[in-house]
């Protein structure tokens, strides 16, 4: 399920309206935060609770990845160890 152009072209008139209305923001990143920011407010109670354990199912996601990188980061040295040597140059070539 993808997104139909008149949905794209409100999301952009959304932004766009956010400048429009005299709120400054420094890059484009801030002016989407405030239009998700004004748009979250609008909603009831129940639906903000949903975005929140949305918000935080993603930040964990973002958490785990940061952890699985920094871990293949720090074992690379110690595996070079093993991976390099002349016995298994043959595999280099896979």
């Amino acid at each position: 399920m993808g997104f139909e152009y008149g949905e794209v072209k409100a999301r952009e008139t959304d932004v766009a309206s956010c400048c429009s209305l005299g709120q400054r923001a420094e890059t484009m990143n801030d002016i989407v935060r405030d239009t998700l920011i004004a748009k979250i407010a609008q909603l009831p109670d129940e639906r903000v609770a949903e975005i929140m354990t949305f918000v935080d199912f993603v930040r964990a996601q973002e958490e785990h990845r940061a952890l699985v990188r920094d871990c293949l980061r720090a074992s690379e040295p110690a595996f070079a160890k093993v991976w390099d040597n002349e016995e298994d140059d043959i595999y280099n070539d896979l």
